[in-house]
């Protein structure tokens, strides 16, 4: 089975999901298809900081997962593109929208967002692949609770930070690390051996430095 997951042109057309049967690769046969058609928020268009591509899904245990445009996470029955759980991962009116391919690993589906320009706040969220309910989520800034930061955070390499310090609140003026940008919208990586997933996060939000930190002089 291959499955494809279209672009956004216009949100009734957004995020189609097709399933086509390869038994006879030179003959494709078309098993099922699945668009969201309902909750659907048309601002994401225009609010979608990087196009309006799709990066595609991921396959396991029998379901076909991927993310839409307007910040839903949607895991459908391979054989059948009948709907098995949904979620709303991405707010698009906090410039959130999602364009990456989720990660699915031991049981578990990671994705993150798009929308650092746009006054997105960075975070990585992963699903329980069976029902969609959330194992973890992981800002890009806030807090040492908000970003997973725990005693044992680099502790054979303090220069990189540890937890105590809640640096990712306090290198943002007032409340800006609310619109911190730091979003993970791709690639993601894990490493079976290590049980242990890398991701990488965009620029910040607030990009200037001499915003950033104004009692500091920048060339």
């Amino acid at each position: 089975m291959l499955f494809m997951v279209s672009g956004c042109a216009a949100m009734v057309t957004c995020n189609e999901v097709q399933a086509l049967d390869l038994t006879d690769p030179d003959n494709p046969k078309a098993v099922w298809s699945y668009v969201k058609v309902t909750d659907r928020d048309e601002s994401a268009i225009p609010r979608a900081c990087c196009d309006t591509v799709n990066r595609g899904g991921s396959y396991a245990d029998g379901k076909f997962v991927y993310g839409t445009l307007d910040g839903f996470v949607i895991a459908l029955d391979g054989q059948t593109g009948k709907e098995v759980w949904v979620v709303k991962s991405a707010w698009p009116e906090k410039g959130e929208t999602i364009t990456p391919a989720p990660l699915i690993a031991d049981d578990k589906v990671f994705i993150g967002f798009g929308g650092d320009e746009f006054a997105a706040r960075g975070r990585v969220t992963a699903y329980n692949l069976k029902d969609g309910s959330i194992a973890w989520q992981c800002q890009s800034t806030g807090t040492d609770k908000d970003v997973c930061l725990s005693a044992d955070t680099n502790k054979a390499n303090p220069q990189f930070g540890q937890a105590g310090s809640d640096l990712g609140v306090k290198t943002f003026p007032g409340e800006d690390y609310k619109i911190g940008g730091g979003a993970a919208w791709g690639w993601y990586s894990y490493d079976p051996e290590l049980k242990m997933v890398y991701y990488s996060t965009g620029n910040p939000g607030l990009w200037s430095p001499a915003y950033r930190c104004p009692d500091k002089t920048h060339e």
